[in-house]
């Protein structure tokens, strides 16, 4: 088919001031409210983005306004001035090469008339997001998935049709609203089922939401590799990496295909090891190329204003979301990440975003936290708490006045829409073994679960590693992944003799290459181990449990951190439902996610409270 050309400082919530008023400025508080309320966060401050109220079709958009304008009064009273707006393809182009602006001009109206600022989410790929146009024309092409060979209705990001058709919409709609003076950035929905940076994959069949526009589609967890354009891209890729058919059976073995005739496949069907890595690698990057092609496409048409790129998933194998290279990669255009909170308590926000959280601090950009559903508030202060402690610009709440939520206006009021961007210490570092997570197929997110209870870590991914990222880190624990690419073990090695502290549990197995190379365990571990100005600490195996109790101690004490980290391990430390988090200048930060008061060095912190407590003034 021919196309043509296309032409702060932080304010806790009210109720959690007085418990700490003695530790905070309250003044400085109330000018942060100030600035917040006026749209402008000042230095460290984070902020509130309600979201929500968004037409499905263009035919929604009078009703869904009206409700946004109504709820208004409210959402400014809390300090709310900035509104995520989802903009699917479908609602803008009901004819090919026709664009309709009416139904996000209806917003645009309002945001003038109330001085609200704008982050449209464009959104193309999921189903129902899609024209009807478009859904049924020659040449659009769902993914396909290799366990049935069933296509959904989310859309092949190999497919080069939707990607003409991608980058002239995204033009479209910067050149039409670009310098209407109410966008506040450009958030962008490239893939998954809801627009985030995934592939597809919820429940059994496409349904709800997603399935309004065009009806119900295959969709299931798996790998959705198996159509004509994803066959071309790997073909493609391993001839950019291997050069030739002989060089790709030295690497696959026996059992290797040639380059004409490779396809995508399951784990079952791997020739070899190194092979499932290279299958898991293309399907990984080219979910990253499809970010790079969107940010690089809108950055070209909005050149000086902000973009966010949407994360999502659970990090599981299938979801193909590198976070760091997704973090590294919006760096590139001087983007942001967003990333979607898991909902419900602390601990399962913290799952869902802590490796963006700590990729976007190692690559120097901005992330903010956007929650899924409705919060009751306890969980409220949970969300706020997972921000704060991992340096997050601010919170998206969702706040729909056509289903209100008592408990999402409630935690609203007590929190005053003051999210607050703190600076949390973060010397301590789990490893998060890629390599071993795509050949076993296995989360190690159990095994953070209980560990963050005790006290705060940052995470490092291979990639991360590859880029430097244990320079920003004094601490290394490895729990899980003995297998690694040599690069990696290279890296540790290298950064334990230069003066970093590495705790290992021999449980995990020895470490060694996917080649099944041991030499990097016998330079940190055998008989003519060196650990140069660093130091190794062997953990006794045993129980994971005990394993954690032998961490906190030996890190607690550890001369390598700094004042601040060791007392936050020692004063927590254990798996209680209680929560601290180091931050800069000189402070802990607490959450107690228990229905008691529970008391730490001297102070007392609520039920679902946060507390920041000053290091310099702790009793003695």
């Amino acid at each position: 088919m021919r196309l043509p050309a296309p032409a702060m400082k932080r304010v806790l919530p009210l109720a959690i001031l007085p418990l700490c008023a003695c530790l905070i400025n309250v003044a400085d508080a109330e000018s942060t409210a100030a600035r917040l309320r006026h749209g402008v966060a000042g230095g460290e401050s984070g902020r509130l983005v309600i979201r929500g109220f968004n037409p499905l079709r263009a035919g929604d958009a009078m009703t869904q306004a009206r409700k946004f304008e109504a709820a208004i009064p409210l959402l400014k009273s809390l300090g709310a001035a900035t509104h995520e707006l989802t903009i699917r393809w479908n609602l803008c182009e009901p004819k090919e090469g026709i664009f309709d602006w009416s139904a996000c001009d209806r917003f645009v109206a309002i945001y003038k008339r109330h001085g609200i600022k704008w982050i449209p989410r464009l959104v193309v790929g999921p189903a129902n997001s899609l024209p009807d146009w478009y859904y049924k024309k020659a040449g659009a092409q769902g993914f396909v998935c290799l366990e049935h060979h069933k296509e959904s209705g989310a859309q092949s990001l190999w497919n080069p049709i939707l990607r003409w058709y991608a980058a002239r919409y995204i033009q479209a709609f910067c050149e039409h609203y670009r310098d209407s003076g109410v966008v506040d950035s450009i958030s962008l929905g490239i893939s998954g089922d809801g627009g985030e940076a995934t592939y597809p994959g919820v429940g059994e069949i496409g349904k709800g939401r997603a399935a309004e526009i065009h009806g119900r589609y295959h969709a299931h967890p798996g790998f959705w590799a198996g159509d004509k354009h994803a066959e071309a891209s790997f073909q493609l890729w391993l001839g950019r990496k291997y050069g030739g058919s002989d060089r790709l059976r030295d690497a696959w073995g026996a059992r290797a295909s040639t380059l004409v005739s490779a396809s995508p496949f399951l784990r079952s069907d791997a020739a070899n090891e190194r092979a499932w890595l290279d299958m898991c690698d293309w399907y990984i990057d080219s979910l990253t190329e499809w970010a790079r092609f969107w940010l690089s496409t809108t950055r070209k048409h909005f050149p000086n204003g902000a973009i966010t790129l949407c994360l999502g998933g659970n990090g599981s194998l299938e979801e193909g979301a590198d976070c760091g290279e997704l973090c590294k990669t919006a760096a590139e255009f001087g983007g942001s990440v967003q990333i979607d909170s898991a909902g419900g308590g602390y601990i399962a926000g913290f799952i869902a975003t802590r490796w963006a959280a700590s990729a976007a601090r190692h690559y120097g950009i901005d992330i903010a936290l956007r929650e899924a559903g409705s919060l009751d508030a306890g969980e409220a202060n949970a969300q706020i708490y997972n921000a704060a402690s991992s340096d997050a610009r601010g919170l998206l709440l969702r706040f729909d006045a056509a289903v209100p939520s008592s408990a999402m206006k409630a935690a609203l009021t007590r929190w005053s829409v003051e999210l607050v961007k703190y600076k949390p210490v973060n010397e301590i570092a789990v490893y998060y073994p890629q390599t071993w997570i795509k050949l076993t197929g296995r989360s190690m997110l159990d095994s953070l679960e209980p560990l963050r209870d005790r006290f705060d870590f940052t995470c490092m991914s291979d990639g991360q590693i590859r880029d430097g990222g244990l320079n920003r880190v004094k601490a290394l624990i490895l729990l899980e992944g003995n297998i690694s690419e040599e690069r990696t073990w290279e890296a540790i090695v290298e950064w334990v003799r230069r003066g970093g502290l590495l705790v290992y549990s021999p449980a995990m197995g020895e470490l060694k290459t996917v080649e099944g190379d041991a030499r990097f365990h016998a330079l940190l571990f055998g008989p003519q181990a060196s650990a140069g100005k660093g130091r190794i600490v062997t953990a006794p195996s045993g129980r994971a449990d005990s394993y954690r109790d032998l961490l906190c101690r030996y890190l607690a004490t550890a001369p390598e951190l700094s004042a601040a980290t060791r007392a936050m391990v020692a004063s927590d430390g254990k798996e209680d439902g209680v929560f601290v988090t180091a931050c800069a200048p000189g402070g802990l930060l607490w959450l107690n996610t228990t229905k008691r008061v529970q008391k730490r060095a001297g102070i007392s912190i609520p039920p679902n409270g946060i507390v920041l407590q000053s290091l310099s003034r702790q009793p003695p």
